[in-house]
């Protein structure tokens, strides 16, 4: 199922498409500044570097920064934090 993330005045929301209904039940993060995505980043994704490997089912990671933390999540079937750290 693919996911939208959505940032509006400071708060990253989470959607289902194509509906564009909320995913996750009411998963919010709020004071958000920015959001950063690598699919590509194999090394994390833990598979090998080619282009014949299939999509990695566990969802992809992205980085969510605050004025304080950056928090390292997994967006998949669910979001799952994988690592905050202070700035």
């Amino acid at each position: 199922m693919l996911k939208a993330v959505v940032i509006c005045n400071g708060q990253l929301s989470f959607f289902s498409l194509p509906e564009f209904t909320p995913a996750f039940g009411i998963t919010k993060l709020k004071e958000v500044a920015w959001v950063g995505v690598d699919e590509n980043d194999t090394e994390l994704r833990g598979i090998q570097n080619t282009e014949s490997e299939p999509r990695d089912d566990r969802g992809v990671v992205v980085w969510v920064g605050t004025k304080k933390v950056i928090r390292l999540l997994r967006i998949g079937a669910e979001v799952r934090l994988i690592k905050v750290s202070s700035v």
